[in-house]
């Protein structure tokens, strides 16, 4: 993780108990007496500018993250030279996990915004599983959200998708910023949105464009503005409402 410049965000809290994101992390359902245990593991903070990849697809990587502050793209690179984004990390969100933690990484991580993290060893990680369970249920209901990401998007025709992946954005973000009413930033583009849903983006401007005519939403400049927030929903399906209870 080699810095050209360096990142807006501050290191992230030396005392667990006072970490900002901690609702949102795995840490969650930990009593706040045994968050010392977690800080025995973690090594260190780490600061991440955006554009900057904080592990590649391929690579042997030796630590595991949780997300402080930033937006992060997760996707693997295709045999046909293309790219399928996997999804989104938002502060709270655990990075660098996969099946085979001894082996190369199955896909990269890009930082899209300045970025900071909470770093542990990649083999501290079976270790702090035994000694705190808890830590094991709350990755295994991260796992099963982006599960259903990936498998609710595969059913749905390009106005549902592009639905689906605004409405699960937004209400994420609204978890980290409850006074926002209808306008959220992303730092993605028109592309980014084509290689997460499976479109083109000559597909991905028209449905965007029909989106904005009905009045549903806008997204241009990186900004996404909710326009009809019961019709987004509806369109989005109601599977979307599972991925955050």
């Amino acid at each position: 993780m080699t810095a050209a410049k360096k990142p807006a965000y501050p290191l992230p809290a030396d005392d667990c108990h006072t970490c900002e994101i901690r609702e949102q992390a795995m840490c969650r359902a930990m009593p706040s007496q045994d968050l010392h245990h977690l800080q025995h593991f973690r090594n260190r903070q780490a600061l991440l500018p955006a554009k900057q990849h904080l592990y590649q697809q391929g690579q042997q990587h030796r630590q595991v993250y949780t997300l402080h502050d930033g937006w992060v793209m997760l996707y693997k690179a295709l045999p046909n030279g293309k790219r399928q984004i996997l999804r989104y990390a938002l502060p709270g969100d655990f990075l660098c996990f996969q099946s085979n933690l001894t082996g190369p990484m199955q896909h990269s991580a890009l930082a899209l915004t300045d970025c900071s993290f909470c770093v542990f060893p990649r083999e501290q990680l079976l270790p702090m599983m035994k000694q705190m369970p808890q830590l094991s249920i709350q990755l295994a209901l991260f796992t099963a959200r982006d599960y259903e990401f990936q498998v609710d998007i595969s059913h749905k025709n390009a106005q549902q998708r592009l639905a689906y992946l605004f409405y699960d954005l937004f209400i994420r973000i609204k978890q980290h910023h409850p006074g926002i009413t209808d306008t959220v930033q992303l730092p993605i583009t028109q592309e980014d949105i084509g290689d997460t849903l499976g479109l083109t983006q000559v597909h991905v401007n028209r449905t965007l464009r029909q989106l904005r005519q009905e009045e549903i939403l806008e997204f241009m400049h990186h900004k996404l503005s909710i326009r009809n927030y019961r019709s987004l929903k509806v369109l989005a399906g109601c599977e979307a409402e599972s991925l955050h209870i």
